[in-house]
């Protein structure tokens, strides 16, 4: 996740879906993984979305079984609202945060999707790519 600052109170990466696909293609699913720290509930919420934030879907679940760096993970989806991706193009931005119920801040540093360095669009492995349930990209922990 790329971010300013590894100590806040929302967490999140800007996302864009690239389809590097000869043809055009329906959207993604990724996963987003972290530990929050606490036990506080986690809310996810959709701030900007070029596709209108009313066509993404963004789902927290607490793993059965925690990894490293990962007991909980944010899924984010799209409606069928959202279109489909033309081959060598984009999604456009998502600005997708999550957030505790009491605001406290995350420790991103022990994240398994964390990584300061990306401060720009970038791949990373780290967050998945899941195309009808089955892991099309990336490395799990």
């Amino acid at each position: 996740m790329a971010g300013k600052s590894c100590f806040r109170g929302a967490a999140g990466p800007p996302h864009v879906e690239r389809n590097l696909d000869g043809w055009t293609t329906g959207y993604t699913n990724e996963r987003i993984r972290f530990t929050p720290d606490s036990g506080e509930s986690i809310q996810s919420s959709c701030d900007y979305a070029t596709a209108g934030c009313a066509n993404v879907t963004a789902s927290v679940v607490q793993l059965s079984t925690p990894r490293p760096g990962a007991s909980h993970y944010v899924e984010l989806g799209f409606t069928s609202g959202a279109g489909s991706i033309a081959a060598g193009h984009d999604s456009g931005e998502v600005h997708l945060r999550f957030n505790k119920s009491n605001w406290s801040n995350f420790d991103e540093t022990n994240d398994y999707s964390f990584d300061a360095t990306k401060t720009a669009f970038t791949s990373w492995d780290r967050m998945t790519v899941f195309r009808g349930g089955v892991l099309v990209w990336g490395t799990e922990p």
